[in-house]
């Protein structure tokens, strides 16, 4: 499979009768993620999104994927779009199979990801309890849709882009933690509860200028039927890394995790939420650990000593056995002022 270039896409869409043939486009790569090719492409008052799967990701540790994952995140936007809120999901336009490509239409110009504005010390509660509520209805209704649990059973494009190079290669990296890696990888692949969106990050999570409450949700292409506890603690994990990145502000982040998980069980009611709870602790430990020592380090821990402080977190986590978010509160805030 050819990878579409910048200079080939306008002719691509005028072939598949996207873009008309008299029409003239500007097409621009979009950049910020790892695992496809991306291009905003825009003539007179039409945006649309050109996305293909890359076979090789691009970091620097050898990651590869299939590329048919494409045709799964196209099929799981037309599910969620029926799932969430109006507006929350950019459903594809137009999918190439054969390409592993679709075409959707392109997010409003002046939106931001959820990350860019915590990053910049924006934290707005409202916007917390949106995430934390779309989630919970997502797993929730996903639940009630007859049909789901077949359709996305496969977990291939999940296990090669998040149990692999997440949790079982930071286990080889870090023996001293490998038993309880294994363990709560274990049971998450034992659990077939709900649709999983397998990359709910702020990375992924638009934001409207003016409107901090309405959420876009993008990047399905890890989506399957699974454990709701990998979403919770892989969204929970990037609010807890900016909690140890910026120690002024510890507090915040951490209220925001509670907003966030507070706003999740009143959306999707769990009938075990104790259970939920700790099975989530246990994947928030393993979920730092890797983001530190995995195949996807995050990009903004870059001192030593910043590294230490996560690792130092995520061990405390993975070996004293925290039962609850308040515990792993606890240990946060002694780590940032360690």
């Amino acid at each position: 499979m050819a990878v579409l270039q910048r200079k080939e896409v306008a002719n691509y869409l005028r072939e598949v009768g996207i873009l008309p043939a008299t029409e003239q486009a500007h097409v621009e790569q979009l950049t910020g993620g790892v695992s496809s090719a991306v291009y905003r492409v825009t003539w007179d008052a039409t945006a649309l999104v050109v996305k293909q799967a890359l076979p090789k990701l691009q970091v620097s540790d050898e990651w590869t994927s299939r590329v048919e994952r494409s045709a799964t995140e196209a099929r799981a936007a037309r599910t969620l779009e029926r799932l969430l809120p109006s507006g929350a999901i950019l459903p594809p336009v137009y999918v190439d199979e054969p390409r592993c490509l679709f075409v959707m239409p392109s997010a409003p110009l002046a939106a931001e990801t959820w990350k860019a504005l915590l990053m910049r010390g924006e934290l707005f509660s409202i916007s917390a309890h949106a995430v934390g509520e779309m989630l919970g209805q997502l797993h929730a209704r996903s639940r009630l849709e007859p049909g789901l649990a077949q359709e996305f059973a496969d977990r291939q494009d999940f296990v090669a882009l998040r149990v692999d190079p997440y949790l079982r290669v930071t286990a080889q990296r870090r023996p001293e933690i490998a038993g309880p890696l294994e363990k709560h990888t274990a049971r998450m692949m034992s659990a077939h509860e709900c649709l999983v969106h397998g990359d709910y990050s702020p990375k992924n999570l638009l934001v409207e200028p003016k409107r901090p409450a309405a959420m876009i949700l993008l990047d399905h292409e890890v989506c399957h039927w699974g454990d709701p506890t990998f979403d919770l603690a892989f969204c929970l994990t990037h609010l807890h890394l900016k909690a140890c990145t910026f120690p002024e502000r510890t507090s915040d982040f951490l209220d925001l995790a509670q907003i966030f998980w507070t706003a999740y069980g009143a959306a999707a009611e769990p009938i075990h939420p104790a259970a939920l709870e700790l099975d989530t602790v246990g994947l928030l430990g393993c979920l730092l650990a890797a983001r530190v020592d995995g195949k996807s380090p995050a990009e903004y821990l870059t001192t030593e000593s910043l590294r230490q402080r996560v690792r130092r977190l995520a061990d405390a986590i993975l070996l004293e056995e925290p039962r609850t978010l308040h515990d792993v509160r606890d240990l946060t805030q002694a780590g940032a002022v360690v």
